[in-house]
């Protein structure tokens, strides 16, 4: 797990400043799709925190004021569903992106939509798919 420590202290609990477009958690248990959301997104002007699993990312979204979590659904330990369902309950104003590259993933992003989550990805998905996704969360 990391975080962006120049901006961010588990006291943090208002809007990000210094030109930022906002706090995202990324929750997947692949290292190497968190290092490619990192990459993208704190290029694009995000801070990012990770977690690799559910239970970490609903920790992190106790400690710190998160505005988007994207969060894949098969995983070990807490899977994605159960965590989109936990943070909405938890978190209401939460964004969230649901994103899968499993067998069916289509149904999984369904299943995701119909437990709140605003906007879906399908791995694989490059940057610029990603970029558009973000842009398409409500505001």
């Amino acid at each position: 797990m990391s975080t962006d420590s120049r901006t961010m202290k588990s006291s943090d609990s208002g809007p990000v400043s210094g030109g930022h477009k906002g706090v995202v958690l990324v929750i997947d248990d692949e290292e190497a799709i968190r290092e490619f959301l990192r990459f993208v997104l704190e290029r694009t002007g995000y801070i990012v925190v990770e977690a690799e699993n559910g239970d970490k990312g609903l920790r992190l979204c106790s400690h710190f004021h998160i505005d988007i979590m994207i969060t894949d659904l098969v995983m070990p330990g807490k899977e994605g569903l159960e965590t989109i369902r936990t943070i909405k309950e938890r978190h209401e104003g939460l964004k969230i992106v649901a994103m899968s590259g499993a067998v069916n993933s289509e149904t999984y992003l369904k299943v995701a939509q119909g437990l709140g989550a605003h906007q879906t990805l399908q791995k694989p998905f490059s940057k610029n798919q990603l970029i558009a996704c973000m842009e398409r969360l409500p505001t």
